[in-house]
């Protein structure tokens, strides 16, 4: 299973490996952990992450390159003997034909990372596949669109109390 925190994260990629993944966003109760292998100002979503990461014994991670504490995050975790695999994928934040090849260079770069740290080839037919579940969409079903960010699984859980 694969770690990731980033809205951005390509998550297609993951079915392509044929693995599970699991988004670290979730709240924690203290920064035991992070306070013993981070500086106190490392903001507390790092924290959060590095903590989630010991909690649910996650031993790959990846982070998109959104802010300077998840670079910072991945220092720490790069030291950690129980974190296998770490990367970090470059996201461009202009949206043009050199940042659109500069992602999918990225995205490449991290395919072939992943096939050599796993020993696994990468099936492009199942990460098509992705995409097409997210097409069948019934249009008759309640939703509300966050737009910017992902939820943690506890304002998605409140939230969809107030759908049903």
């Amino acid at each position: 299973m694969i770690g990731y925190v980033c809205k951005y994260t390509p998550k297609e990629i993951f079915e392509g490996f044929d693995i599970k993944c699991v988004e670290l966003n979730s709240s924690v109760n203290d920064f035991e952990t992070a306070h013993t292998v981070g500086h106190n100002n490392l903001c507390s979503y790092s924290k959060a992450i590095i903590e989630n990461i010991k909690l649910l014994n996650i031993k790959e991670v990846v982070f998109m390159n959104c802010c300077d504490s998840l670079r910072r995050t991945k220092d720490i975790l790069d030291k950690d003997k129980k974190v296998e695999f770490c990367y970090i994928i470059d996201l461009p934040k202009k949206i043009n034909k050199y940042s659109i090849n500069l992602f999918k260079n990225e995205i490449l770069k991290f395919i072939e990372a992943y096939e050599n740290f796993s020993k696994r080839d990468f099936n492009i037919e199942k990460f098509k596949n992705q995409f097409k579940k997210n097409e069948q969409k019934n249009e008759n079903d309640s939703y509300i669109a966050i737009l910017g960010n992902r939820l943690s699984k506890e304002d998605e859980d409140y939230i969809k109390k107030f759908l049903i």
